[in-house]
């Protein structure tokens, strides 16, 4: 993004670049091994990313692989239209919130990898779309927290993509983050702090995730109908005994577009990561998903 925060994140290539640069040095660093696509984990790994998190939880238990993993289900509006916001059964208001429920899900997968003590977490994420009647323009906040006293996070393992298809009268098209537009326009749908989160404990790292992004022929603007991707590192164990680490799925909204703020630096994150919290604008709303995951001790 091309404004005065841009020099405080990653952008996705450059974290492609991190990816690249973990593979190459996989030999000195031990932290990994075998990566054919006939083996337990690279199948669990592209099956969770494209949102089949049974089948992947199912291939690891088949190979007695170490792994825990928690999905979620996101608030529904019974509007397709969004412009009734009157509130469900949780006391949250439905304006901006998505359909389809089938397809509408958080998850978060945990397993061991190659090396013993260390463990690979992701987040997946699926949302349907309703039509803003009011055009608001939303961010999403990712964290993933681990209990620094226990683990510590490798850069290099950092992976990150999420893809917006948008419903044009030629058919639906779909963009992942990083492309480049007609006339040359990059887009950045996602960002990620430049390294652990600053802090006391320095044990999360976020991400900031723009769904209102929006595509235009020059006549008509378009917005996404669905958004999905992942994030997923990978954190190597320093001290024996069990361990929490934490994920959270924060999505906001604002009539005036006041929850266009910066979530990641407006996070706070307990030092064992029993508990992740983002404080939002006060004129805007949001619901949120989390999971707490424990990592057994070492055997």
């Amino acid at each position: 993004m091309a404004d005065g925060n841009s020099g405080r994140y990653l952008t996705r290539r450059t974290a492609l670049k991190l990816s690249a640069l973990s593979l190459s040095t996989t030999a000195t660093t031990g932290l990994a091994t075998a990566t054919t696509t006939d083996d337990p984990r690279e199948k669990a790994k592209t099956l969770f990313q494209k949102q089949e998190t049974s089948k992947a939880v199912e291939i690891l238990e088949d190979a007695g692989i170490p792994h825990k993993h928690a999905e979620h289900s996101v608030p529904i509006s019974d509007d397709p239209s969004a412009a009734d916001s009157t509130n469900d059964e949780d006391g949250i208001s439905t304006q901006d919130f998505f359909t389809n429920p089938e397809s509408n899900k958080i998850s978060t997968l945990l397993y061991e990898t190659y090396t013993d003590g260390v463990w690979h977490l992701s987040t997946g994420w699926n949302l349907t779309r309703n039509s803003d009647f009011d055009g608001p323009e939303p961010t999403d906040a990712l964290i993933l927290a681990w209990d620094d006293s226990h683990f510590k996070y490798d850069p290099n393992s950092l992976d990150y993509e999420v893809t917006h298809e948008y419903d044009m009268p030629s058919g639906t098209v779909t963009h992942t983050d990083g492309h480049t537009l007609e006339g040359g326009k990059y887009v950045d749908y996602m960002e990620v702090s430049n390294g652990p989160l600053i802090g006391d404990y320095n044990n999360g790292i976020g991400f900031r995730i723009f769904d209102h992004a929006q595509e235009s022929t020059g006549v008509s603007v378009y917005w996404p109908q669905r958004q999905y991707g992942h994030a997923n590192i990978e954190i190597e164990r320093q001290a024996d005994g069990p361990a929490n680490v934490q994920t959270r799925f924060e999505h906001t909204w604002s009539i005036g577009n006041v929850s266009q703020f910066d979530p990641i630096f407006n996070t706070s994150i307990s030092k064992n990561a029993s508990s992740v919290d983002i404080t939002i604008p006060v004129e805007a709303d949001s619901w949120n998903k989390d999971a707490l995951k424990e990592i057994p001790d070492n055997t």
